[in-house]
């Protein structure tokens, strides 16, 4: 699609971790030491045409589990279904991409909560497809504020980006990244990182 944006969709819940720049280009090779080297991910499988890989020992304690008694799949492909937890790098690709859920929420602006909605949104993500390095920025109707679509808060459902770490088998709200994660991959590409989630 050249530099156009992909939306991307997907029925498998998951936990997806990204750069805050969604022009950011992680190093592939680094990236991937980095997430053994704190043992987030472990040995590779083949998970479909595709691979992933297995949680490391660390995953536990990388990525935090909520409510008093989580249920964590940590089983094999077709013991315990897609569901079960394992890991994969989508990307790079050559432009960033738009990736959501199924389950549309209003992304609000963060300084005042003005809700972007209906045709003003589609107009902006339609703007942003076709040119996102060059697309405007979202004058905010409540404040007056301008921000780059990527940076509106997307309520925990959606971001952009060129590569997304993607952690199978977690549910919306079952489970955060833990900060040492979090400062481990900012510490790699110079910048922050954000999550959202895919069900």
């Amino acid at each position: 699609m050249g530099n156009k944006m992909k939306l991307e969709q997907s029925a498998q819940p998951r936990l997806i971790l990204h750069p805050c720049n969604p022009t950011a280009d992680p190093p592939l090779l680094q990236l991937q030491q980095t997430l053994e080297q704190i043992a987030l991910i472990a040995e590779p499988l083949r998970f479909g045409d595709r691979r992933h890989w297995r949680p490391g020992e660390a995953f536990l304690r990388r990525i935090t589990f909520l409510g008093c008694s989580p249920v964590v799949a940590l089983g094999e492909p077709g013991a315990t279904g897609d569901s079960f937890c394992h890991i994969a790098i989508e990307g790079p690709w050559p432009a960033a991409r738009f990736r959501t859920t199924r389950q549309r929420r209003d992304p609000r602006c963060r300084h005042c909560r003005t809700p972007l909605t209906g045709s003003a949104l589609d107009a902006a993500l339609q703007q942003w497809q076709q040119q996102p390095l060059t697309a405007p920025p979202h004058h905010c109707s409540g404040c007056g504020r301008d921000t780059p679509l990527p940076a509106l808060d997307w309520r925990g459902i959606a971001g952009f980006g060129r590569l997304f770490i993607d952690i199978f088998g977690i549910f919306e709200g079952e489970a955060v990244p833990d900060a040492s994660l979090l400062q481990s991959l900012a510490a790699l590409t110079g910048g922050e990182w954000r999550y959202f989630y895919q069900t």
